[in-house]
């Protein structure tokens, strides 16, 4: 049915079947806010590649997602959760990042901090460190 909405409406709508790296970054590169409703997330490289994009996150607050995405309206907001992958909770979190979208002063500025998220392994080395060096004074 996708592939004929695709020829009925040539040039406005574009459909894809299968899956490629570069096509899925192009996507995230291209679009302003990124749907990720997810029920559960260990880690999740997504949203990071969508933060380095400037594509805002709104996102199901658990595991990486939450561990990753700061949440609007946090003063260094990087995108937005919700609590738990329903639809009242993501049409309201749908609907924050819309009604910030209009504000483009403090849209630009969100995406500025998301851009320059860190996610390499300096900060969490420096983390171990702290804490070995506090136990050793303990001891």
């Amino acid at each position: 049915r996708l592939l004929a909405l695709m020829e009925e409406y040539q040039g406005r709508l574009s459909v894809e079947v299968g899956y490629t790296e570069d096509l899925a970054h192009r996507i995230q590169a291209g679009t302003d806010i990124f749907l990720m409703p997810s029920r559960y997330e260990p880690c999740g490289l997504t949203q990071m590649y969508a933060l380095k994009y400037g594509t805002l996150p709104v996102a199901t607050a658990v595991g990486g997602l939450k561990d990753s995405i700061v949440p609007w309206p946090d003063p260094q907001a990087t995108g937005f959760t919700f609590e738990g992958p329903r639809p009242d909770t993501l049409l309201r979190a749908v609907e924050q990042a819309m009604n910030l979208f209009r504000d483009a002063s403090a849209w630009g500025a969100m995406v500025r901090r998301a851009m320059l998220a860190e996610f390499g392994w300096e900060r969490s080395a420096q983390e171990y460190l702290n804490v070995y060096r506090q136990l050793g004074a303990q001891l």
